[in-house]
């Protein structure tokens, strides 16, 4: 009876940690969803730019590199089938991706690459902006204040 016991403390401990490491792999694709991530490098606000973009351009960098490593075979893969996952693919028996499908995928990545450099274009190109616009109002500023001065000093000495 003990061992029954212990055998299906056992069991129950394996699948909990395979549910456990299933459900952070799910948390992790559903946290990193690479339009929203683009979207938002492309929509920055430029005041916010020094803050994020460095956070955001990590994340991405990371999502490419773990479709990377899934591309070349090194990460199983599973189907998602409604609420149900395919369980030859689950433990182990997962199918590598074929040279075509790998060709596809690397194209994939190459997109998203080509993706990132545009919308981090966009986003350091409006920061850019609103730092000559910020620029250029403080030296309106400066040169308001110089003649105010200069104006002041003209009426003053006569």
């Amino acid at each position: 009876m003990k061992t029954r016991f212990i055998k299906f403390l056992v069991l129950l401990v394996v699948f909990q940690t395979n549910a456990f490491s299933l459900e952070k792999a799910l948390s992790r694709v559903e946290k990193v969803k690479k339009r929203d991530l683009f979207f938002e490098i492309k929509s920055l606000k430029p005041s916010d730019y020094i803050y994020k973009i460095d956070l955001l351009r990590v994340e991405i960098e990371k999502f490419i590199s773990i479709k990377k490593r899934v591309c070349m075979g090194e990460f199983s893969t599973f189907v998602l089938t409604g609420l149900n996952v395919k369980e030859n693919k689950l433990f182990g028996n997962s199918e590598q991706l074929s040279k075509d499908e790998q060709k596809v995928c690397m194209r994939d990545i190459v997109g998203l690459k080509i993706e990132l450099i545009e919308n981090l274009y966009i986003a350091r190109k409006n920061f850019f902006d609103y730092l000559y616009n910020k620029r250029a109002k403080e030296l309106l500023e400066i040169k308001n204040k110089a003649i105010k001065k200069l104006k002041v000093l003209k009426y003053n000495s006569i």
